[in-house]
């Protein structure tokens, strides 16, 4: 799948979440940004991918990182394993964000989310890298706002990444690292056709699920 039609599964997985926990405004937004932003995390294993490119430095070194541990692309980062330890590892950070070990980690995962998103728009020169690199830290440390919503968001944009690409022609290994077999439906191809349908039946569903919030506040339904 392109940049685009992934980050848009990661707002769907992270709305289908919503209607079965009642967040607050402020977790919604935060939980809505990582979880679009992270939906393209798998791909940092590419050295072209939207993630990697949108942090300078930062995510080229988090590209090389992720290539000495998970492979090549398609490989490691694109199963439930990765989803899992991103997910734990934020976890772990948000835990200890008050120690500057935690609250570094926590801020990186957060900016190669957010900057990811920013990227997305395709804004000339340097705005979007800063973006993630200034916002993420900011709010980590100077700040009390609840980020409890992270590490879940991020673990559910991944997931929404891997099923994503699982739809493709090629497929994910998914059950890494206890198989390298990839799982796959084969329902379209990259970039062609077929995922264009899958962008618009993605976008249908969001708006049916803010049409269904929309409805739980206006009280149409109950």
């Amino acid at each position: 799948m392109m940049g685009r039609t992934h980050a848009v599964s990661g707002t769907l997985a992270f709305g289908g979440a919503t209607l079965a926990y009642a967040f607050s405004v402020p977790e919604l937004i935060i939980g809505v940004v990582i979880a679009t932003g992270a939906s393209m995390m798998p791909d940092l294993d590419h050295p072209n991918a939207t993630m990697t490119k949108s942090l300078g430095p930062l995510s080229w070194v988090a590209n090389l990182i992720i290539v000495v541990i998970f492979g090549g692309h398609r490989k490691g980062t694109h199963s439930i394993a990765f989803a899992v330890v991103v997910g734990i590892g934020a976890q772990i950070a948000l835990t200890y964000r008050h120690e500057l070990a935690g609250g570094i980690a926590l801020s990186v995962l957060m900016s190669l989310a957010v900057g990811s998103l920013v990227r997305l728009f395709k804004i000339k020169g340097w705005a979007d890298d800063l973006a993630g690199i200034a916002v993420s830290p900011a709010v980590v440390f100077l700040t009390d706002i609840d980020l409890r919503m992270v590490p879940p968001a991020l673990m559910l944009g991944c997931l929404a990444h891997v099923a994503g690409d699982c739809l493709t022609d090629h497929g994910c290994p998914v059950l890494w690292p206890l198989s390298s077999k990839k799982w796959t439906v084969g329902l379209f191809s990259t970039g062609k056709f077929g995922e264009k349908i899958a962008f618009f039946v993605i976008v249908a569903g969001i708006i049916t699920i803010i049409g269904y919030h929309a409805g739980a506040l206006t009280g149409v339904i109950q």
